[in-house]
């Protein structure tokens, strides 16, 4: 896998569910019946809103996940384990966001983003050619052809 291919999968991971979300905010996919009937729901506090805690916590996760893109783009050696733990807290902060409202087209907008995102995470530790990208120190001690462990300290 080239180095564009890798920073393609993870810009798609980015844009494609903003693109999702575009479109439920600026093209009316949701019946306005269901849109009512959610937003009385959210007007009579059969949804309640966010405490505190759990803004502070979608802010944190935000940041951490841009900064882990950005290291990503870059093919820094912290990105990947940033990026798996970020995703991990994303999960963990979703649970106490309550019900959110999206249209189908939305919906599988956004499960491609998940999916190439879910890519991203992976490649790293599963692709030789992706993890050289990222520790191309740990590249440098590979294996030779008759088995034996090359140093990475150079010519003896």
């Amino acid at each position: 896998m080239t180095k564009s291919t890798y920073q393609a999968i993870v810009l798609a991971s980015m844009l494609i569910p903003v693109a999702g979300l575009c479109l439920d905010s600026f093209y009316p996919l949701i019946p306005a019946s269901l849109k009512s009937v959610y937003d009385s729901m959210v007007q009579f506090g059969g949804i309640k809103s966010h405490p505190p805690g759990v803004w502070l916590a979608m802010a944190v996760v935000t940041v951490t996940m841009l900064v882990s893109f950005y290291g990503q783009l870059r093919f820094r050696n912290w990105a990947p384990s940033l990026a798996v733990s970020s995703t991990l807290a994303c999960l963990l902060v979703s649970c106490f966001t309550g019900p959110v409202l999206q249209s189908g087209l939305g919906s599988a907008v956004a499960s491609v983003g998940t999916l190439l995102s879910g890519m991203a995470l992976i490649l790293p530790y599963a692709c030789a050619d992706v993890r050289a990208l990222f520790w191309p120190q740990a590249a440098a001690a590979t294996v030779d052809t008759a088995g034996h462990q090359a140093a990475a300290t150079g010519p003896v």
